[in-house]
This record gives C-alpha cells, sequence and structure tokens, in this order.
C-alpha cells in the first residue's frame, strides 16, 4: 500500500493558505470563466415574487458536454433567456466530477454563469433535490424551474414553491432548445 504523499495529505490547507496569502504577495489566481466578468453575474436577483432558475448539469467525463456545438449553445444561455423573460433569472452551472481540479478546468470552456456548484457526483447537494428522482438524471441536462417567493420582515427572501417547467437532456436536445430561442411552458 502506498503512503499518501505529504502534499495529497494538506492540499485543502495549502489551497486556503494560497488564497490568502497570494493578493499579499502581488500574485493573480487564474479563475475559471464562470468566475469572470462579474458585471455579467446576476447579483441583483429579485425573489419579491416569481423568478427562473435555470440549471446546466455538466460533467468533463461526458464527451457531449465537450462537443462544441453543445458548449457554443450552454454558453447561450444565461443572455438568452435573461432576454426571453420579464422577471428574475438565476444561472447556476453544476458540474458533477468528484475531483474538483477537473471540475474547475471543465468550467474554463464556458461564459458566467450566476453561481457554480462542483463535486460529488450525484451526491452533489443540488443534485440530490429534484435531479436525481428525474426519470433519466443524465448529462448534459438543463432544467428550469419557476420559483415563487415570499420575504420575511427581516428582508430574507423564502421559497415557496419550486415548479419544474423544462428538462432538457442531451446535446441535441440543447442545441434545438437554444436554436428555437429556449421556449418554456408558462404556468
Amino acid at each position: 500500500m502506498c503512503k499518501p504523499h505529504l502534499l495529497e495529505i494538506n492540499l485543502p490547507l495549502i489551497i486556503i493558505l494560497c488564497l490568502f496569502l497570494s493578493p499579499l504577495l502581488g500574485c493573480e489566481q487564474p479563475q475559471p470563466r464562470a468566475f469572470e466578468n462579474p458585471s455579467t453575474i446576476n447579483t441583483e436577483y429579485d425573489t419579491s415574487k416569481v423568478a427562473y432558475v435555470v440549471y446546466y448539469i455538466g460533467s468533463s467525463n461526458c464527451g457531449v458536454c465537450d462537443n462544441k456545438s453543445v458548449v457554443k449553445s450552454i454558453n447561450k444561455i444565461p443572455s438568452k433567456f435573461r432576454k426571453k423573460v420579464n422577471i428574475s433569472v438565476k444561472t447556476v452551472m453544476i458540474v458533477m466530477d468528484r475531483k474538483i481540479r477537473r471540475g474547475i478546468k471543465f468550467t474554463l470552456k464556458y461564459k458566467p454563469w450566476d453561481e457554480l456548484s462542483i463535486g460529488s457526483f450525484y451526491r452533489n447537494e443540488l443534485l440530490l433535490y429534484r435531479f436525481n428522482e428525474l426519470t433519466v438524471p443524465g448529462v448534459p441536462h438543463v432544467l428550469v424551474f419557476k420559483d415563487r417567493y415570499s420575504t420575511r420582515d427581516n428582508g430574507v427572501p423564502v421559497l415557496n414553491s419550486r415548479k419544474l417547467v423544462k428538462n432538457i437532456l442531451g446535446g441535441k436536445n440543447i442545441i434545438n432548445w437554444v436554436s428555437k430561442g429556449l421556449p418554456i411552458d408558462r404556468t
């Protein structure tokens, strides 16, 4: 049995130290495109009444997820969907890779999304709620939810209901959905 390398044992600590010390040392960290250009990320998510949440689920282990046409279509979704609807939209990219580094590398081909979750394969926290119960929980996958919110007296939003309004599985289906203008069920 091989003994783990010291670097592997302390990797989380080393990553944290690098993240905190690099600005002090004048070093810049390369960022995945999902974090790039914060002006395109939706920070004013209005949860006053109704909003859409668009999930993209992918993985570096999926050859279709790396297809240039699929990536191009996925990259169009955040801006096109916001233009299509006249209510608030949040976009969430979920990368199922078990290895975080590999998942981060996978995100480099994509334009920014509002939120990013990487790791744990089918045990990813965001997938446990609705994705794993689908008939075919495969990738690439796009899910669109319509959420209804209320706001507590302290201003904190509370999710009252979430309805799945679109479920697109597979590269060809995603490309077709985007090319048709991202139609959704109006409910």
